[in-house]
């Protein structure tokens, strides 16, 4: 199982701060979680926002696996 995690989460549990301060920020956490084979599980669709770039832009990728 895949999600994204929300920037407000990402915010709180893993603060970031670049300097000199970008125009445009971005930041994707991946969170995957193994299933069972077999295993039978409902996803909803993540609403990724288009990404805008102004200026000085920096973009965060990451991801998390659960075991």
């Amino acid at each position: 199982m895949i999600g994204l995690l929300d920037e407000t989460t990402l915010n709180s549990q893993l603060p970031f701060s670049v300097s000199p301060q970008p125009h445009t920020m971005r930041r994707a956490h991946l969170y995957i979680e193994l299933v069972a084979a077999g295993e039978q599980i409902s996803l909803t669709p993540p609403h990724i926002k288009p990404i805008t770039r102004s200026g000085f832009t920096v973009i965060e990728l990451g991801a998390y696996v659960q075991h």
